[in-house]
């Protein structure tokens, strides 16, 4: 059995992942292909992405409120 290699078509972007895709609308933070935003009960709601909802976990254990 013989392999051959076959070259990589022109077409392939090696660093499409690596370009965002849109912003968050609560942080203006980068979003890129794959990554989480965090929706209220309806779609139209945005409550982050995980860059919000990690910060927002950060600020309440270094002593914000807990309902």
């Amino acid at each position: 059995m013989e392999l051959h290699y076959v070259g990589i078509s022109a077409a392939f972007d090696p660093y499409a992942q690596a370009r965002p895709v849109g912003r968050c609308a609560e942080c203006g933070a980068a979003l890129y292909d794959g990554d989480r935003v965090y929706y209220g009960r309806g779609t139209d709601h945005v409550l982050g992405c995980g860059q919000c909802i990690d910060a927002g976990f950060a600020r309440e254990e270094q002593g914000g409120s807990h309902a």
